[in-house]
């Protein structure tokens, strides 16, 4: 049986909390440790253990009656075998449990995307809150070829694909992911929920503009601008993936992940039209007289992300370069998630994005009022 090591990088130790260079960290993964990732045991649930693992699913929030049901039969009717890795940290060792339908093969396809997260919180990690994982940490994947789409008001059954459930005082806690669709980006999105990413974000007590937002939209899951956040960086780190399996020059990088965001840009925009005209509503100002509702947080998964990611690719810039670099931009402001050193100036942001009459502008003419039978939609462009 072999095991996976990944140990903290020192020569990624500094004094600058702010600077995470995610494209070198991609490199040293890929050169490293990628190779390095081995199956250490797998076992067959019985019965009985399917029965707690279909427990644990149900008492999801974010997974519907409908999906819910389906899921049952699935799992029933399925083989499913608990796949383990095992990580030697200065902790001890931590077993990850990838407990899934799926076959070796594509474990070890998905489980790079997952260790990728890992890697990085074990390199970047808050000074002020460095916690430990869990022993055993347990990433539940059995999923549905059931697309995601918009219907009016959005559910949860409509959009949601996987939920996490998130220890205080640990990293790891666990991932239940039902949706085929995006499934890689999907379980960076988790990843990055599980090891803490978003918790400055949740602990914050929302500003009265925010709240406002809230109340107008927000329907029976809130507003939650920590999952704008965290599509973002998963929407990113998935991007740098199709760098490929060797280190390429950081320059040529840097353009190429540059295109990349740019399309998943272009792609966000016109989701977020296309989810405001399916409410039929002509502008996003509507959404502020309380015309769109939600339960599901759609809009803080298309149209909060599609924003941040707007002003980073179209507002930023470098007060020491001639040339402002974009990824630098999207590297700085998703860095901080890792460091939990995001504050309060992120609602801020969020509120200034929703208010920028180019940004509505922008919306708005991607917005198409189609009545009728609900389109497949996708978070982004993988």
């Amino acid at each position: 049986m072999e095991e996976i090591i990944i140990e903290n990088n020192n020569n990624y130790k500094n004094n600058n909390l702010k600077q995470v260079d995610f494209i070198e960290m991609y490199n040293l993964y890929i050169k490293n440790y990628v190779k390095s990732i081995k199956l250490l045991e797998k076992y067959k649930l019985n019965d009985d253990q399917k029965k707690v693992l279909l427990k644990m699913f149900h008492d999801s929030p974010f997974l519907s009656e409908n999906l819910g049901g389906m899921l049952e039969k699935k799992i029933n009717k399925s083989t499913i075998n608990d796949y383990i890795y095992k990580l030697e940290l200065n902790q001890g060792p931590v077993y990850f449990h990838f407990v899934s339908d799926k076959n070796i093969k594509s474990i070890n396809k998905i489980v790079k995307y997952y260790f990728f997260v890992v890697f990085l919180r074990l390199n970047y990690n808050n000074i002020y809150n460095k916690l430990q994982f869990t022993e055993n940490v347990f990433i539940n994947i059995v999923t549905m070829d059931v697309p995601k789409k918009i219907l009016v008001p959005v559910s949860i059954d409509d959009i949601n694909s996987a939920s996490t459930i998130i220890y205080d005082q640990f990293y790891g806690g666990p991932i239940y992911i039902w949706r085929e669709d995006e499934l890689e980006k999907v379980l960076i999105h988790e990843a990055l929920h599980s090891m803490h990413y978003d918790m400055g974000i949740i602990r914050q007590t929302l500003s009265n503009e925010i709240k406002l937002i809230d109340e107008k939209i927000s329907g029976e899951q809130g507003v939650n601008l920590n999952e704008a956040y965290t599509e973002l960086c998963a929407s990113f780190l998935r991007s740098l993936f199709e760098l490929g399996k060797t280190k390429i020059d950081k320059k040529e990088a840097k353009k190429k992940v540059r295109k990349i965001m740019e399309k998943e840009l272009e792609h966000s925009i016109k989701n977020s039209g296309f989810l405001l005209g399916k409410y039929g509503l002509k502008s996003l100002g509507d959404c502020a007289t309380g015309e769109y509702r939600q339960n599901a947080s759609a809009f803080s998964y298309i149209t909060i992300k599609s924003g941040l990611l707007w002003t980073i690719m179209n507002k930023c810039k470098s007060r020491e370069e001639k040339h402002t670099d974009r990824v630098k931009c999207l590297e700085e402001f998703l860095g901080l998630g890792f460091w939990g050193s995001i504050g309060n100036d992120f609602q801020k942001l969020v509120f200034n994005i929703l208010t920028d009459d180019y940004f509505i502008k922008l919306v708005d003419k991607n917005i198409k009022i189609k009545p009728g039978r609900p389109e497949n939609l996708f978070f982004t462009v993988f």
